[in-house]
């Protein structure tokens, strides 16, 4: 099953670079957690999240590193970097998630069935006003971009 998400997490990040980023951001490495294990949403400087119902429960993370990655993703719809991380930007930074989450969500639903997705929040200065099932498996990907990282995190429960 993370095989699963973990390619529906590639190919909607190479599609989205081909499609919206100057450059590619540079894939680093996957971690995996087991359900044995709590799940706790990671801290981030700026954090943007989509949740999933239905064929899988859970959601989307994206974390930005810092502010300047944050900027850095939202200038990618837009075409120009922010002066400050305003509402314009946490609109853009969102909305770039809620493409990642719906590229994983189309991909995900040819194994698991129909899933919905939530409206994108976005917080900052790692607050993150989500709760999260401690139960839930995820998977994590990291990337390089502009001198900072990002990560790419889907959080699930497949319904019983």
């Amino acid at each position: 099953m993370h095989e699963d998400f973990v390619d529906a997490i590639q190919k909607a990040m190479r599609e989205l670079s081909i499609a919206f980023f100057p450059t590619e951001p540079q894939a680093g490495p996957v971690k995996i957690k087991p359900s044995d294990t709590p799940y706790v949403p990671q801290t981030a400087s700026v954090t943007a999240h989509v949740a999933y119902s239905g064929g899988v429960n859970g959601g989307m993370f994206l974390f930005c590193s810092t502010r300047d990655v944050a900027l850095q993703l939202a200038a990618v719809l837009s075409g120009e970097t922010p002066a400050a991380f305003d509402a314009t930007a946490k609109d853009a930074l969102g909305e770039l998630t809620n493409m990642m989450a719906g590229n994983v969500q189309t991909r995900l639903e040819e194994v698991l069935g129909s899933i919905g997705l939530t409206p994108p929040q976005v917080f900052a200065e790692g607050a993150v006003a989500q709760s999260c099932d401690p139960a839930s498996e995820s998977v994590r990907l990291i990337y390089r971009y502009e001198g900072g990282f990002f990560m790419v995190e889907v959080y699930f429960k497949t319904p019983e």
